[in-house]
């Protein structure tokens, strides 16, 4: 696609959610063209993307908006510790955990939200009124109940480097793994030298002692 809209010559290369569905390494070869795009055929790229790691990647500047009000606009490292942009991203992420939205989000299928609050397992009828049967809602919170109760249940990594240790490293050798570019041998020992490298960046002891208190598991 980008192949055929470059052959009309344009001045301005509008993509819209372009890295949309792609693994890590497609972002990245993605981000790589995008950067020849702009650096060596001198194009104006207009981009329209929700992945941010992607955007500070390859933007020289970004338009940050909030409700459709232009809220920030400078190049990435002034996006990053703007206090308007800081303020919007908090006030969404309490927005779509707060019950009112949360309790409805978790019924639906397409959000990908399981439920986690202690309100949505005691509580069927917003099920219900999301079309499950009762006896369906009370059996499918029970079995989910029933796992993260469980003493043999580990959640999901919640320490600092999360998105590196599963969405970089893990997602990448896992994809060369299975495109063959790599043996199963090979991939673990590199998962496991991409965790080493994350863990040594932020401190074995801090993340030993976050990862033990995410478990609910004695800190100290």
């Amino acid at each position: 696609e980008l192949a055929r809209a470059m052959a009309t010559q344009p001045e301005l290369l509008l993509l819209d959610d372009p890295a949309a569905g792609m693994n890590p390494n497609e972002k990245e070869d993605l981000a790589q063209t995008v950067r020849l795009i702009r650096d060596q055929f001198g194009k104006t790229i207009l981009l329209i993307e929700h992945d941010m790691k992607f955007v500070m990647g390859i933007c020289e500047k970004i338009v940050v908006l909030d409700h459709g009000e232009e809220i920030a606009y400078g190049p990435p490292s002034a996006i990053r510790n703007d206090p308007k942009v800081i303020e919007a991203t908090y006030g969404f992420l309490s927005y779509m955990n707060q019950p009112e939205q949360s309790n409805i989000d978790v019924t639906i299928g397409w959000t990908g939200y399981n439920p986690y609050r202690i309100s949505q397992f005691e509580n069927v009828e917003p099920w219900v009124a999301a079309g499950f049967s009762r006896d369906f809602a009370e059996n499918y919170l029970k079995a989910i109940g029933d796992s993260l109760n469980s003493p043999n249940m580990a959640g999901d990594l919640r320490i600092p480097g999360t998105q590196r240790y599963q969405g970089i490293v893990l997602d990448r050798e896992l994809a060369r793994m299975l495109a063959g570019e790599v043996t199963i041998e090979q991939a673990l020992q590199n998962i496991h030298d991409g965790w080493e490298e994350i863990t040594e960046e932020f401190g074995r002891e801090s993340q030993l002692k976050l990862y033990r208190a995410s478990l609910g598991l004695d800190a100290s």
